[in-house]
């Protein structure tokens, strides 16, 4: 059976059949009802080769013509119905395995134990709250820490293709101890350049596109970065160190080599020792000069808390 297109053919062609009788059908009009016709059919066929053979009861359409309408169409139609059919959602997979990660996850902070992650940010009271009243980090950030996770992984695991340097360790955990501060440090790779039989740390830094420009704009690092990287070469005793900023959505790298400062790494320690002071006392460190308020925003899960508390 064969048909043309009716003059007005939304109100019809939606039906189980198309009746009307034009003696000429143009692509254009074919067009302008398909925009209705196709959705009602791909819903339930989601197939281009019955979509195509449905075209082809139409007189005056050539294998060509409507191969282009198809195109036409597709870029239009093929999103919206698709998504609508959706029975299984990724989304509810990851909270499963946020959920289940976090259930493995038996860490517990310890008096005296403390990570330089932690204390090379300048508030001391978001770290005091890491330690009194751990959480775990917020679903939205979950994703974000992943990713970066997974660029961590891909950095350490091209190490080993390269052949001007030794891979010596890859994320190998160490602990620094002084006095009554225990450092925990997990290095992400410890190197030895063959031409210069120089052993250096390796830290990765994943960062959004914005904070990356900045890196090569500054053309430093990251203060916090660099008070990190001091307690680790401490802990390993290693005179150098670098630390590789990647770009998250490029790709691109910068690399800066770092020398250890011994007063840099005082100023970790002094950090160690007063968060360890208002541990013992139970007594909260005031809050973060108005100059280092950027952590507030977005980098710390305890906002709300340190509200509640006030300046004290």
């Amino acid at each position: 059976m064969k048909f043309t297109l009716p003059k007005d053919p939304r109100p019809r062609i939606l039906g189980s059949s198309v009746t009307g009788h034009e003696p000429e059908v143009r692509l254009d009009e074919v067009l302008a009802a398909g925009m209705d016709l196709l959705p009602a059919i791909v819903v339930n066929l989601l197939d281009f080769a019955a979509i195509h053979e449905f075209l082809h009861h139409f007189e005056g359409l050539n294998d060509r013509q409507i191969d282009r309408a198809i195109r036409q169409l597709g870029f239009r139609w093929e999103v919206e119905p698709i998504i609508d059919l959706l029975v299984w959602d990724f989304e509810k997979t990851l909270d499963q395995i946020f959920e289940a990660e976090d259930a493995e996850d038996r860490w517990q902070p310890t008096l005296g134990e403390y990570h330089p992650s932690a204390l090379c940010l300048p508030c001391l009271r978001s770290a005091y709250f890491k330690h009194a009243k751990p959480k775990k980090a917020p679903r939205e950030k979950k994703p974000i820490f992943k990713i970066g996770d997974l660029i961590h992984d891909w950095a350490e695991q091209g190490l080993s293709l390269d052949g001007t340097i030794d891979v010596l360790e890859v994320e190998k955990a160490h602990t620094l101890s002084i006095r009554n501060i225990d450092w925990h440090c997990r290095i992400d790779a410890l190197i030895r350049i063959k031409e210069e039989n120089l052993i250096a740390v390796v830290d990765f830094k994943t960062t959004s596109p914005g904070a990356f420009h900045r890196r090569l704009k500054e053309n430093v690092p990251q203060e916090h970065h660099l008070l990190q990287l001091m307690v680790y070469l401490r802990a390993l005793d290693v005179g150098t160190g670098f630390i590789v900023y990647i770009n998250k959505s490029s790709g691109e790298t910068k690399t800066f080599k770092v020398y250890y400062d011994p007063l840099m790494y005082r100023v970790m320690a002094d950090r160690a020792e007063a968060l360890h002071h208002y541990l013992v006392s139970e007594k909260l460190p005031p809050r973060v000069e108005s100059r280092d308020a950027w952590q507030c925003d977005g980098y710390c899960d305890h906002v709300e808390e340190c509200k509640e508390a006030g300046k004290q």
